[in-house]
């Protein structure tokens, strides 16, 4: 009979190191991966909360985003305005041709407003409630 050496260490240890150190392994890295996004997500709230928008200033966000959003003509992509057109005739001329105007069509127009812009035009009722609110004031 043979002695069996004590500092000899059979596949079962060896398997249950191996386990042990991979088992370390992954919970070290589901623990860092969380921290990196909790990292991110604290870098991403720290940059949003410098636009925070409230009360009525909110509304004038929310309205020109709105109006931002809408996508012209339906294309993806495009942004714009939807708008409605009297027209008095029932063809436009494109590029140098002569094309019926149908319902649904789209189309690109530039708004000429001079030297103020089509939002001032849009924001125009705004300041114009905020001065009449702040009042003259008092003596």
């Amino acid at each position: 009979m043979t002695e069996r050496d004590p500092n000899r260490q059979g596949w079962k240890a060896w398997f249950g190191r191996f386990l042990l150190d991979s088992d370390a392994r992954i919970d070290s890295a589901v623990f860092q991966t969380g921290r990196w996004f909790a990292e991110q997500y604290e870098r991403y709230s720290a940059f949003m909360d410098r636009f925070h928008v409230a009360g009525w200033r909110r509304v004038v966000v929310e309205i020109a985003s709105e109006g931002a959003t809408v996508g012209a003509a339906g294309k993806e992509g495009a942004s714009g305005f939807r708008a409605l057109a009297d027209l008095t005739e029932s063809s436009v001329l494109v590029r140098g041709e002569r094309r019926s105007v149908s319902p649904g069509m789209g189309g690109f127009a530039r708004v000429i407003v001079g030297r103020r812009s089509l939002v001032s035009y849009a924001f125009e009722p705004l300041r114009q409630l905020k001065e009449s609110l702040a009042g003259e004031p008092s003596r």
